[in-house]
This record gives structure tokens, sequence and C-alpha cells, in this order.
């Protein structure tokens, strides 16, 4: 979660880039050949070079343009996201991060069944 406290005046971006939707999208010849993947090095920097080439496609990518109050909230487990430059030199900047962990206690599993 960010919320956003200081932004400049200049646009400051963060995209979210939706590796579920990504995924679904890949031709089922590329899906059979993800399964169960065990790469040498080299080989392997290739495939993740063309699958971030995919996943990150203007058709899987949410673009936010930041604004004081502004609160985001994503799941890290299906979705990559990466700040957008700015002069950060001449511009201030704050946003504050929360991360929350999604633990399943075997006790709550069991009194809600």
């Amino acid at each position: 979660m960010l919320s956003a406290r200081i932004v400049p005046t200049s646009p400051v971006e963060t995209e979210f880039a939706d590796m579920r939707a990504a995924y679904d999208a890949l031709a089922d010849e590329m899906k059979a050949q993800l399964e169960g993947l065990d790469w040498p090095i080299p080989e392997g920097r290739l495939l993740l070079r063309d699958l971030i080439e995919h996943a990150t496609q203007s058709q899987f990518v949410y673009r936010h343009a930041w604004r004081v109050g502004d609160f985001l909230i994503w799941d890290n487990r299906a979705t990559m996201h990466r700040a957008r430059p700015f002069e950060d030199t001449k511009h201030r900047r704050e946003l504050r991060r929360v991360t929350t962990l999604d633990v399943t206690e075997p006790e709550a599993v069991a009194r809600s069944s």
C-alpha cells in the first residue's frame, strides 16, 4: 500500500503491470514451455527478458499519476510495479508504504471450518 503525502507539481507516476492478465494472454505453447522450468542461467535470463517485455505491454499496465492523498493497494504476488523517473534533485516526493503479510494460521483455518 502507498499513500501520497507530498508530490511535485510536475507529473510523478508509478506503473503497475497485471501479471495474471499477461499470463492469460500468453500463447498455449508458451504456457506449456514455462511449466516446470530448471533452465541454465543465460537461457533463463533471455526468457525472463521476453516475458517482462510481454507483461509490460500497455494493455497490462496501469499508470498512476500521484496526487496528494492518493492511496493505492496492490498484490505483490501478481503485480510488477515501478516508479517512473522524475527530477528528484529538484522536486520532493513523499509516499508512505505499508506492507502486509498474507498468512493463514492452522488454528484460524480449523476454527472457521
